[in-house]
């Protein structure tokens, strides 16, 4: 499995910060080609996110459940994603 990990600092006191990173509608409008396309009861979301690769575009579609704990300053999530075909004529492999 490919994993992508980036770490950044912000110079921001967590009690300004936290709120903002808790808010996926904001998050969701920082990551290019990312969408959320719905926000239903119990902390679950739907969105998209396009990726180009050269001459290649894969949309995936996925749904997260997150779990806040505001005390501690974090989040937990449960996820699933999956891949929709875009508008390039690459097939994936499966």
């Amino acid at each position: 499995m490919i994993s992508i990990r980036e770490e950044v600092a912000i110079a921001m006191p967590p009690e300004v910060l936290w709120p903002i990173l808790s808010d996926p509608a904001i998050v969701a409008s920082c990551i290019p080609g990312a969408v959320l396309t719905k926000s239903g009861e119990g902390g679950t979301y739907q969105g998209t996110m396009r990726v180009k690769f050269g001459p290649t575009v894969a949309v995936f579609r996925g749904e997260a459940t997150l779990a806040y704990d505001h005390s501690a300053d974090g989040a937990r999530s449960g996820r699933e994603a999956w891949f929709e075909p875009g508008p390039s004529r690459e097939k994936p492999n499966r």
